[in-house]
């Protein structure tokens, strides 16, 4: 096969993140490209766990043998590993070392990809973003999932030393197009950075562990009472200390609140922590699984348990996966006014809409929900099929044909 031919269709698809929706995102993402006819050398912390996700979501073996290799990205711990050397030469080297492992991945698949795609653009890890395109001397893009710098310019006074390097960043003549999950401020972006941008669905894995061994002893500490999940990193973004507060409120104690996932203690006020840590050891109506969830089985499998999925986060202008899956598992969801995640749930009306941080106005809300469900959605009528099918694998591979197109 004529390799020039072949190099116009690969990309080389690099992730060092771990955790939260990343894996989802992943395994969606490189799914749908290998579905497109693209060869691709895919960079991960687990490429074991990949392989074997695309093997359960059906690609074939003789497209994995064909059309993939994947790699093991190293991680951003290096850098930190490595702190005691001079900066430039702390991020060359980790560009250098990643530049090797994604050379030899490209000599498996039999020619050097095209462009490189970064599944996740954050703005703090902009050095590391720069250092690998520098390296790589290709075309490149990314999803840019929290465009903090567009929606909290001000937040410090002026643009953050993170903001400024992507700035830099999105100048570099290499730069082909971005995607976001972030349909409310994407025109705002491409106008800043004269770049194309594109909006993509936030597309969720939908696998459920049938027999997860968390989601029975959530269901089976709520009993007859109705079950309010708050599930992930447990941050004070998260609203983790309000609905701790709530846990508290006697008018409470007809509720089972479950707290699910790791709690980032070191994030938090100490006030907040003091009412994280009543919650848990006085509060009745509250539930605290402190361990990190396994996978998005057992997540899906929790959220499936659940009657009202609590989401009212803290200054969260962005995107949630959360709200997929309401909408797939058809949960009523409760947020925060004033962002995207509000926006959306009034245009789908699928939940309540509350202000950040109001134990009163959040219990009123899942009050409203719980109290009558089956007349609540009577009135509401939840356009959850509508929600589910912006935001599907149809719609991803829509966006992306013409992605890659571009």
């Amino acid at each position: 096969m004529d390799v020039q031919s072949k190099t116009a269709d690969s990309l080389a698809i690099l992730e060092w993140n771990e955790g939260g929706h990343h894996e989802t995102y992943l395994n969606i993402y490189v799914a749908s490209l290998l579905a497109s006819g693209r060869r691709l050398v895919v960079l991960c912390r687990d490429p074991e766990r990949l392989m074997d996700n695309l093997i359960e979501a059906g690609i074939s073996g003789m497209v994995l043998k064909e059309s993939l290799v994947v790699g093991r990205m190293p991680g951003l711990s290096w850098l930190d590993e490595h702190r005691q050397w001079p900066r430039f030469l702390r991020y060359w080297a980790y560009a250098s070392h990643v530049g090797r492992v994604l050379k030899d991945a490209e000599k498996r698949l039999g020619e050097r990809c095209h462009a490189i795609f970064f599944s996740c653009l954050y703005e703090h890890q902009t050095r590391a973003i720069k250092a690998l395109v520098d390296m790589a001397r290709r075309p490149w893009s990314g999803l840019y999932l929290q465009a903090r710098a567009f929606h909290f310019p001000s937040k410090t006074g002026g643009p953050s030393k993170d903001s400024l390097r992507l700035f830099r960043l999105f100048e570099d003549s290499r730069l082909e197009c971005l995607l976001m999950l972030d349909e409310g401020i994407s025109k705002q972006v491409a106008t800043a950075i004269g770049r194309p941008v594109m909006v993509v669905p936030d597309v969720t894995d939908t696998g459920i562990d049938a027999d997860s061994a968390l989601a029975g002893k959530a269901r089976a500490f709520a009993g007859s009472k109705p079950l309010v999940g708050l599930m992930g990193h447990l941050l004070p973004s998260k609203g983790t200390a309000t609905l701790a507060a709530m846990s508290m409120d006697p008018a409470a104690e007809d509720l089972a609140l479950l707290f699910a996932g790791e709690i980032y203690w070191d994030l938090f006020s100490a006030a907040d922590r003091q009412v994280l840590t009543l919650a848990m050891k006085q509060a009745p109506s509250a539930m605290f699984c402190g361990a990190r969830i396994p996978d998005e089985r057992n997540y899906n499998a929790l959220v499936q348990s659940c009657d009202v999925l609590f989401a009212a986060y803290h200054d969260f202008p962005y995107s949630s996966n959360t709200l997929t899956k309401a909408a797939v598992f058809e949960k009523p969801i409760i947020v925060s006014a004033g962002h995207l995640m509000a926006s959306r749930v009034r245009e789908y009306r699928i939940g309540e809409i509350v202000p950040a941080g109001d134990v009163k106005a959040a219990l009123d809300a899942i009050r409203r929900i719980t109290h009558d469900p089956v007349g609540w959605r009577n009135a509401m009528q939840p356009r959850w099929n509508d929600y589910r099918q912006h935001h599907s694998i149809d719609a991803l591979k829509s966006v992306m044909k013409e992605f890659l197109s571009d």
